[in-house]
């Protein structure tokens, strides 16, 4: 039978896994009692738009991303 769990790669995902499911909820519980859970999302997606122009104009994407996130945190 082939174990899957030999791999460091796998348990490293797992562990990662666990750490971001168990810390999530604390800061989703934090935005959503200070109602910043839109503010949020709208960041989200902000960044998510930085990427995809960075992927169009062959840049680093993180940087396009950082970019125009701190643009439109700037310019609202």
């Amino acid at each position: 039978m082939f174990n899957i769990f030999q791999y460091g790669f796998i348990l490293r995902g797992i562990e990662v896994g666990l750490i971001i499911g168990a810390i999530s909820p604390l800061i989703g519980i934090f935005l959503v009692l200070r109602r910043y859970s839109l503010i949020a999302d709208t960041l989200s997606h902000v960044s998510l738009a930085g990427v995809a122009v960075g992927l169009l104009l062959n840049v680093n994407p993180l940087l396009t991303a950082i970019g125009v996130f701190c643009s439109f945190v700037i310019c609202n």
